[in-house]
């Protein structure tokens, strides 16, 4: 999220130029973490190819989108975008030092291939779209992960 403000303002990229460049990061970044997480078991490759099917065309589409906007639509959308990521972090920051006025008890990822539901591919539209339309990534979750058992 740090990357399109950090080339407009350490490199003078214009927006669109820095979010598409943004997006080039991603791809040696998603190969290693997912090799990291695979290796981890703490990523789930029956969820990622059926949230794929959504992730794709949002993706489409969020690029074609940020292509027809002008700098200023895009900037709004990038700027709407980081500043509900910062209120998201914020309150889940606040949720951590007040665990007892916000209870929830931690959620514990199922094991892979278990269970009857087969998610459905339109979440992933939805980050898809925020990426490529943003050039971010979606803020990862601040929970940890639990090991599988062994």
């Amino acid at each position: 999220m740090l990357a399109v403000p950090a080339l407009v303002v350490l490199f003078g990229a214009d927006l669109h130029t820095a979010a598409g460049t943004s997006l080039l990061l991603f791809v040696p970044n998603s190969v290693v973490g997912a090799i990291v997480h695979l290796r981890n078991g703490t990523a789930s490759p029956p969820i990622s190819r059926h949230l794929s099917l959504g992730a794709i065309p949002g993706a489409a589409a969020g690029a074609l989108l940020a292509l027809v906007l002008n700098s200023v639509a895009l900037g709004v959308v990038f700027a709407t975008f980081a500043l509900t990521m910062g209120i998201r972090e914020i309150l889940q920051l606040a949720r951590h030092q007040h665990p007892a006025a916000h209870h929830t008890p931690p959620r514990r990822p199922s094991p892979p291939n278990q269970g009857s539901d087969t998610p459905s591919p339109a979440p992933g539209a939805a980050p898809g779209f925020a990426c490529t339309s943003s050039g971010t990534a979606p803020s990862p979750t601040s929970e940890t992960p639990t090991p599988p058992p062994t």
